[in-house]
């Protein structure tokens, strides 16, 4: 059997999957450079081999890597070819796989304090970022308080990554009651004022999003995972010292995959996030996006999927994230919406958890949350594969720090 051959031609996926074929070559999404590391390189493509089909697939890259390494660490991009042994249970063989590898960075906006879901999603950000599949330029809330952000900062602090800026909603005061709070305020009390530690400063999210946009390379993937507040106060700004363009300008130029989670597919009817802040998604989606790609991942994707009862686990009880879903349920285990956007960005269908459905014209109106599906344009929206239990292992997996990194 031609076990390569096999790789490049049935190895699902598109464009912003974390692992994808064009034209004979895998295209591999990665975050910094020093984390771009051979096992982890060879697990990434035995994973692959395992969704092309290959059964048992383990890779072994023998021959290219450090010249690999050397290209990526300059450029953030890498293309040539290694020489892999691939195998499997009906035997082995030994050729050239073409690869390209080019960084994917992720900025994440969350809402994180009304709810506890975002949490996981930042849990599986840190996952992804510190395993080398994407690079998290930033995390920012949508929320008019700091303690959301204090809170992403104690579980940058438990995974062990200290190279992720953190911003805080100082612009757009819409979301701004102790209903935001509720699950996000002690819990970061806990931690830093009970033990005597002071508050960290956070940059305020626009300047913070605004400057990593400027000195991105572009084809950056923005995910909103709440009300559309941030990015409304984001196509409001001007120019600054980061970039003359506005915000509009700076999103349009230099964002290539923005995942908007939020509405309800194909029904429309009222959605939390749109309901929150229906100012800024009739702004952000009609006029200031108009015309712009955007993938919707409806709160039908993943709402019922539950996870985070791994936490519950005596080993984490020092971990922030679980008294923040036990708030809301005494065995932490809470319906996933923000998990299954996450999931997407990052790895888009390289799973197959999700697939999407292109085409359509998504308009938000009204007050009440709720938006119109049209046929033709150029938005599109995830559709679940599987049934919700079937993503639950999954999530529960990237809620805590993975032991196999």
């Amino acid at each position: 059997m031609d076990l390569i051959k096999k790789l490049l031609l049935d190895l699902p996926g598109d464009k912003w999957s974390s692992e994808y074929v064009v034209d004979g070559v895998l295209h591999m999404s990665a975050g910094t450079p020093d984390r771009l590391r051979k096992e982890i390189l060879e697990s990434r493509i035995s994973d692959a081999a395992e969704r092309a089909g290959i059964k048992g697939a383990k890779a072994a890259i023998t021959k290219g890597f450090d010249e690999l390494f050397v290209e990526y660490g300059k450029n953030e991009l890498a293309k040539g070819a290694v020489t892999l042994k691939l195998s499997c249970g009906d035997g082995s063989e030994e050729g050239e796989l073409p690869l390209e590898i080019k960084v994917k960075d992720v900025i994440y906006d969350h809402d994180l304090g009304s709810d506890c879901d975002d949490g996981g999603a930042v849990a599986m950000l840190l996952n992804a970022h510190r395993e080398g599949v994407c690079r998290a330029l930033a995390i920012t809330s949508c929320v008019f308080n700091p303690y959301a952000s204090y809170c992403v900062g104690l579980m940058c602090e438990y995974f062990g990554v200290d190279d992720i800026d953190i911003g805080v909603n100082t612009e757009r005061d819409i979301l701004n009651s102790e209903g935001w709070w509720q699950c996000s305020k002690s819990q970061a009390e806990k931690y830093y004022t009970e033990k005597g530690r002071a508050f960290p400063e956070y940059e305020s999210d626009i300047p913070l999003i605004r400057r990593k946009l400027a000195e991105s390379r572009g084809d950056v993937t923005v995910v909103s995972t709440g009300a559309l507040t941030t990015l409304y106060a984001l196509m409001q700004s001007g120019p600054d010292d980061a970039s003359p363009l506005d915000g509009c300008a700076l999103f349009r130029e230099k964002v290539g995959h923005y995942v908007c989670g939020g509405g309800k597919f194909p029904d429309g009817t009222l959605e939390s996030n749109f309901l929150c802040d229906p100012e800024a998604v009739d702004k952000v989606v009609n006029e200031y996006l108009k015309d712009f790609p955007i993938t919707f991942v409806g709160a039908e994707v993943a709402g019922g999927t539950l996870s985070g009862i791994v936490m519950m686990q005596d080993k984490y009880k020092d971990y922030v994230l679980r008294d923040i879903y036990l708030h809301h349920r005494a065995d932490c285990n809470h319906n996933s919406w923000d998990l299954g956007s996450i999931h997407y960005s990052v790895f888009g269908t390289t799973y197959p958890f999700f697939e999407v459905r292109h085409g359509y014209t998504v308009e938000p109106y009204g007050t009440l949350g709720c938006m119109r599906l049209y046929n033709g344009g150029v938005h599109e929206y995830v559709v679940r594969r599987v049934p919700f239990e079937a993503l639950s292992p999954t999530f529960n997996d990237y809620i805590v720090p993975r032991e196999s990194f």
